[in-house]
């Protein structure tokens, strides 16, 4: 892998690096995947483009990151809310509580009800 990238002149952070095995059979033995003589690490969860992956593919540890994000912006969107009007409310609501809402919402949204109740309900309390 690592002669590939430097022959197709691409770098690669090996400290960044890891792997996931995907599927429900996770006491598998882990691989051994060494990139430059570095071995890399296998990880049950992990980040990609802000979105937090895990081997079973439930979304629950974005969901998690997300409910967090959100419970913040929703106790400061509550705090002004006694000092500013509907309007300006609702410009708060759309610039600091949608976007984490709506950021891949594609990919993770699409879990069961069960795993984002979570979410709709402190959506439904900062309306």
């Amino acid at each position: 892998m690592y002669k590939w990238f430097c022959v197709n002149k691409l770098s690669l952070n090996i400290a960044k690096t890891n792997y996931i095995l995907f599927g429900r059979y996770t006491h598998q033995q882990d691989v051994a995947i060494i990139i430059n003589s570095v071995t890399i690490q296998r990880v049950q969860a992990t980040k990609f483009l802000g979105v937090l992956i895990d081997e079973s593919l439930n979304w629950k540890n974005h969901i998690n990151m997300v409910k967090s994000k959100l419970s913040n912006v929703a106790s400061v969107i509550y705090k002004v809310s006694h000092c500013i009007d509907h309007s300006s409310m609702r410009i708060l609501y759309c610039s600091l509580f949608l976007p984490h809402l709506m950021y891949c919402c594609e990919i993770w949204g699409n879990t069961y009800v069960t795993n984002i109740q979570c979410i709709i309900l402190i959506q439904k309390k900062s309306n």
